[in-house]
């Protein structure tokens, strides 16, 4: 499952927004976040979005090489807007900055074509969502109870497809 998901990934990426995926970053480049929830559920993606792990420069000369018009998302970090698909684009010190839940955790290194698990699999082994970074959950009390709502739809989902099953089988066997 996780072979087919990482070659779906690729191929959204490669149709949608091509340059991402010809471009040779300074570090490894990490996708994450709804675009792997989405894939995952047969939906259509909202957005991309995508870290660079550690890379102080971060994209911005991807931005200026490229010549692409930009505004800052709400964390202040570069949206850009790839043949209509809007792309966030963030430089991360470590996966924890990316992660409220542990089913937050799950990771894909574009650049070693690989997963990368950073509570994702706790989620997975105990079938329950828990906080993994508190400094990260919005004061916003309604927008938190939305987010948990969201999350656990998408739990129940994947379990009731029995793709919980498969990826706790495969997760073992990486380990």
């Amino acid at each position: 499952m996780l072979q087919e998901l990482g070659e779906k990934i690729e191929e959204v990426l490669n149709r949608n927004v091509p340059i991402i995926c010809e471009t040779k970053f300074a570090s490894d480049l990490y996708i994450y976040g709804g675009l792997i929830k989405n894939i995952m559920l047969g939906k259509k993606f909202k957005d991309i979005d995508l870290f660079l792990l550690g890379e102080k420069s971060g994209f911005s000369g991807f931005i200026k090489e490229n010549n692409l018009k930009y505004r800052l998302n709400r964390f202040g970090n570069p949206k850009v807007f790839i043949n209509g698909v809007h792309v966030d684009l963030s430089t991360l010190t470590s996966f924890q900055d990316a992660i409220v839940y542990n089913i937050d955790g799950l990771f894909y290194n574009l650049s070693q074509h690989q997963f990368v698990f950073a509570g994702f699999e706790n989620f997975v082994k105990k079938e329950k969502i828990e906080v993994e970074n508190s400094n990260l959950v919005n004061p916003n009390f309604l927008r938190v109870l939305q987010r948990r709502s969201h999350l656990n739809k998408f739990a129940r989902t994947i379990k009731d497809n029995g793709m919980l099953s498969q990826l706790r089988k495969e997760i073992c066997e990486l380990e």
